[in-house]
């Protein structure tokens, strides 16, 4: 479903379809092709959840999780997570519309 490309300037970036058919891409940069492969598995399987409706492996969200704020932005970019600040304003109505209720 994915595919990894190397740049003649020794980048990677990986390459996939999105739920709509369109090809997406993120820039991974100068990474070692295993590190490449790794985020590639965990692309796959945010793809399948995504297209099936279904929820995430415990394993791919934590390493979502991890993410460093560069590769979240990259992979909120495309659509397959929500990015932080959007998860971020969402708890906190949450938590102002509990607050109202209380009063």
């Amino acid at each position: 479903m994915a595919s990894i490309s190397n740049d003649p300037n020794g980048r990677r970036r990986l390459q996939f379809s999105d739920a709509n058919g369109k090809r997406q891409t993120i820039r991974l940069g100068k990474i070692a092709k295993r590190a490449a492969e790794s985020i590639k598995v965990h692309v796959e399987h945010l793809l399948n959840a995504s297209l099936s409706k279904q929820p995430v492996e415990a394993e791919t969200a934590q390493w979502v999780a991890s993410l460093d704020d560069v590769l979240h932005g990259r992979l909120a970019n495309v659509g397959l997570i929500r990015d932080r600040e959007s998860v971020l304003l969402g708890k906190l109505h949450r938590r102002l519309h509990r607050w109202q209720n209380r009063c």
